[in-house]
Parts: C-alpha cells; sequence; structure tokens
C-alpha cells in the first residue's frame, strides 16, 4: 500500500472509531465508569502518522487525567489517557463470552473483535489515528474490581504491531485509590529582642523559637548588622534545630563575621533578619518561610 493510500485509509479509520467506539467496547451491556485515583502510561516505539519511535510518560502526578471504563460482563476495559494535544486510549478485551484476568492474552487482534474469531483484542491508539489491522499480546499482572463492578486496580504491559508502523510497547498502571495531597510544610522562626555581644569572641548571640506543623529539623540562617562608630559590621547566623509540630521550639546561635574576621560586635543594637529552610518529611522538598525583621538589643557578654 502507497504512504498516500495508508494515510487516507488512517484518516478514515480514525472518523469511523470516533462514533462507534463505546458501541464497541461496552456492546449492549451497560458500563460502570470508575474515577481513577492514580494512573500511570509509557509508550515506546512508533506512535504512528508522521512520527519516528520514540517514548513517552504520562502521570496524574503531573497533570494527565486519566478515565477508565468496562463493560458490566468485565469483558473489556478502555483507559483514555487526557493530555492537552496528546490524548491516547487503551482498550483490552478478553475473547467473546469471557472476563478479563490476570494472565497472558496472545495473538490478540484489532479491538473490536469479531465475536465469532474467539481471540482477544487490543488497541492502543493516540491522536495520530489507528491501524487498519494488527498484530500483538497484552499481559496482566494485577487486576481488581470493587463490589460495585469498578475497577480498582489495573497493572498491565502491552505490545502492539500495526500493519503501517513499528512495534509500539507499553505499561499502563491504575488505582482507584487517591493519594491524598499532602498538606504543605510550614515553618516560622521568632527572634527575641535581646541577645548578647560575647566578649570572648566577639561574636552576636541571638535566640527565639521556631515552629512548624511537620517534624523536620529546621534552619535558621539570615544576616545580621551592626552599625558602629567605625564600621558597618556584616554578619551571618545559622542553626539547625529539631522541631516538633504544635510546640515553639527554642533556638540559640552565634553569628559569626566571616567577611570582617578582626572585627567584633559590641553593646548596641542589631538588625536581623531571619528565615526558616526545612525539608518536607513526606514529598522532600524544600521549604522556605518569609524573612523575619528585628532589631535586637545586645548587652555584654
Amino acid at each position: 500500500m502507497s504512504t498516500r493510500a495508508r494515510r487516507l485509509t488512517r484518516s478514515a479509520a480514525l472518523v469511523a472509531l470516533t462514533l462507534p467506539l463505546a458501541a464497541g467496547l461496552l456492546g449492549t451491556t451497560a458500563a460502570q465508569a470508575a474515577p481513577v485515583g492514580t494512573g500511570q502510561f509509557h509508550w515506546a516505539g512508533d506512535p504512528g502518522e508522521g512520527g519516528d519511535d520514540q517514548a513517552r510518560w504520562y502521570d496524574t502526578k503531573q497533570g494527565d487525567r486519566f478515565d477508565v471504563t468496562t463493560s458490566a460482563d468485565r469483558n473489556s476495559i478502555r483507559v483514555t489517557i487526557n493530555r492537552a494535544g496528546d490524548p491516547w486510549t487503551a482498550e483490552f478485551a478478553a475473547p467473546a463470552g469471557q472476563a478479563l484476568a490476570v494472565g497472558s492474552y496472545t495473538e490478540a487482534v484489532h479491538f473490536p473483535a469479531p465475536a465469532d474469531s474467539g481471540a482477544p483484542a487490543m488497541l492502543v491508539n493516540g491522536y495520530r489515528a489507528g491501524c487498519d489491522s494488527l498484530t500483538g499480546g497484552f499481559w496482566i499482572g494485577a487486576l481488581e474490581f470493587g463490589a460495585d463492578g469498578k475497577l480498582k486496580t489495573l497493572n498491565a504491559r502491552f505490545e502492539q504491531d500495526c500493519d503501517d508502523r513499528n512495534v509500539l510497547s507499553g505499561t499502563l498502571s491504575l488505582s482507584s485509590t487517591v493519594t491524598p495531597t499532602p498538606v504543605p510544610l510550614k515553618t516560622g522562626v521568632t527572634i527575641a529582642g535581646t541577645g548578647k555581644a560575647l566578649s570572648s569572641n566577639g561574636k552576636a548571640l541571638l535566640h527565639g523559637t521556631v515552629t512548624c506543623n511537620k517534624p523536620t529539623s529546621v534552619y535558621v540562617n539570615g544576616p545580621v548588622t551592626q552599625v558602629t562608630n567605625t564600621e558597618v559590621l556584616n554578619g551571618v547566623i545559622g542553626v539547625s534545630v529539631p522541631c516538633t509540630p504544635g510546640k515553639a521550639v527554642a533556638w540559640q546561635g552565634e553569628v559569626n563575621l566571616p567577611w570582617q574576621p578582626n572585627s567584633r560586635f559590641t553593646k548596641g543594637q542589631v538588625r536581623a533578619e531571619l528565615h526558616t529552610y526545612a525539608d518536607d518529611p513526606e514529598t522532600g522538598q524544600g521549604s522556605i518561610s518569609p524573612a523575619v525583621v528585628k532589631v535586637v538589643t545586645l548587652s555584654k557578654g
């Protein structure tokens, strides 16, 4: 078949598929639509018209939407993967009269299969149009339905060889369990209004409290400045504090003068601008609190 003829045939096939697709999947029986809490889809190979071999990943965690429909007799499953500009559909069916189950389905034919074929059927297809005929197979490693007939779990892999493109293979994993979005980590810091100018090493000693809504180590950090009659001291403080949710945990730390090693803090006022940094124990992501500014009075210590 010429390239132009294949394009015309595949374009016609796409138009034909868009209308009877649901009917072909569901047949004359009612369907159960199942919400997908989490879903992952991966394909590698030839995606179709105009595409070279590629590979892509889709995931509910990155904003892709997965919708699944099962036939009432559990013979077939249709999954739509919705990504703007790049939608996909994956359809799998056991031979007529059988329910899908964990196991291997080889020598699959184009979905939907003729009722008298006795073969499983499949079609994994993107927006680039379908294929006229195919050979392939799919393997279901986990499959669970709820008492209401809706899909709870699916783990599958597939290999599909269309007549007019190279092999497309991949995996599909679904779960109806909705993973709760973790509460964002929040930390905070207070700075006491008094501190000390340490005569022993010339550093300033500040203190205060930190708070958090999750157990984590909170790092208090920021610049501390003092203006004297002869110079401007530019110090920095950094101290780590184990934080317990619901408590104001005390912190204390010395202010160093890394750029002015021969200078010393003196009795008087300093300006502290501190924030907190902490890693979220649930997500591992770092969180920085807004800076807190405080004028602190130093006494000799």
